[in-house]
């Protein structure tokens, strides 16, 4: 009997507002996620800020089974991810997902962070980000940050990022989430 054949899996990005039915799932996924500390308020993330724009996109199955989220918001050529998560993907489904959203900002120089940790239980999760990450193309930037009290390093993909550039982008991000 031969071998059953897998199908590959398809997984489409879908902008998250109200009008999406699992709009109150991915807002689960995000408070999982990530600590108090490191979470902006949802709603938030839903709304459009001032200056420059934002995406937060659910990643779906056929199915609709929510297999993660992200945040991503862009001023001028930056864009800046400080929000991804993944929940119970299927082989290679986070390499996809991760795909579908730096093609979504092709041409622009994006920049994540990723927490230090203190906790021995968190360094290989960590490190397994990080692995992952730098198997994208991005780059140590040699840049730390502190941001409500949690300290992050960050990455790069698409050209450099000054210090000066990061700490204008970052405040007017997180102004953005206030307004």
């Amino acid at each position: 009997m031969a071998a059953k054949e897998e199908k590959p899996l398809k997984i489409s990005a879908v902008s998250v507002d109200k009008s999406l039915e699992d709009w109150k799932k991915v807002k689960a996924l995000y408070k999982e996620s990530f600590t108090s500390a490191q979470r902006a308020p949802f709603r938030s993330l839903m709304a459009q800020p001032e200056e420059g724009e934002s995406a937060l996109t659910a990643y779906l199955t056929d199915s609709r089974k929510i297999l993660g989220l992200s945040y991503a918001y862009t001023k001028g050529d930056i864009t800046y991810i400080p929000y991804i998560a993944f929940k119970d993907c299927p082989k290679d489904a986070e390499t996809v997902i991760f795909s579908l959203l730096l093609d979504a900002h092709k041409g622009n120089r994006i920049v994540l962070d990723v927490a230090r940790t203190i906790s021995e239980d968190k360094k290989k999760a960590r490190q397994k980000r990080l692995d992952f990450f730098k198997n994208a193309g991005f780059t140590e930037t040699g840049i730390s940050g502190k941001d409500f009290g949690v300290e992050y390093d960050y990455y790069a993909l698409g050209g450099k990022v000054t210090r000066e550039e990061l700490t204008e982008f970052t405040e007017d991000f997180w102004n953005s989430l206030d307004a």
